[in-house]
């Protein structure tokens, strides 16, 4: 192989394939508990969108970015104030909140390692959620659980009170349920648009249902 070859190659692989510690954007993934689970003995208590990850990603290259090296694996948190709100805005719908945000941390924690450290990493998402009251938000827009609604009057309402696009992902069957509202943030964490992306992960459907507790 040729050097000019060869320095392509490389230059491929280094915007292919994510580096440690390396991202473009932060994608806020939250999530509506009744589409995640009909157990409601895993409900926050007062229902509200909650956390599902804070995930890095870049504009190009695999997506979701696969785990990124990690210096630091989780350790189970143990600060009462911390554990408090993480059980409250970022519970696990399905079963163990420690195994829950273990698997967060140790799957996404590792390409914003550099900048967050674990403590850093969960403050950061319980953050961003409280700074963007996305169920308040819809309801001003008179969008509540029990509706079917265009997933575009969702997203509208996004684009109005936020000046940025979502991303959305739902639940496929008869009736497409939303199960997420996505927001991206720059490495300033300044809100931007989520970059177009296709596949199941992201919601395509016209209508959407939100499920009632």
């Amino acid at each position: 192989m040729s050097n000019l070859k060869l320095s392509l190659f490389i230059a491929i692989l280094l915007v292919a394939v994510p580096t440690a510690f390396s991202y473009d954007y932060l994608k806020l993934a939250l999530q509506w508990p009744p589409t995640v689970s009909r157990d409601k003995q895993f409900y926050p208590s007062s229902m509200d969108f909650t956390i599902h990850g804070v995930w890095p990603e870049n504009f190009l290259g695999p997506w979701p970015l696969p785990p990124c090296p990690l210096q630091n694996p989780y350790v189970s948190i143990t600060d009462s104030n911390l554990l408090s709100r993480l059980q409250v805005s970022w519970p696990n719908l399905l079963g163990s909140n420690d195994w829950f945000w273990g698997h967060e941390w140790n799957k996404h924690g590792g390409c914003s390692e550099a900048v967050y450290n674990q403590t850093q990493y969960f403050e950061l998402g319980l953050e961003l959620k409280d700074r963007y009251e996305v169920q308040k938000m819809l309801g001003l827009s008179f969008i509540f659980p029990g509706m079917r609604v265009l997933l575009s009057d969702i997203d509208g309402t996004i684009r109005y009170r936020f000046h940025k696009k979502a991303e959305f992902g739902c639940n496929n069957g008869p009736v497409f349920e939303l199960r997420e509202i996505r927001m991206c943030f720059d490495p300033s964490l300044a809100l931007i648009d989520c970059p177009p992306r296709s596949g199941p992960l992201v919601c395509s459907a016209q209508h959407v249902y939100i499920p009632r507790p």
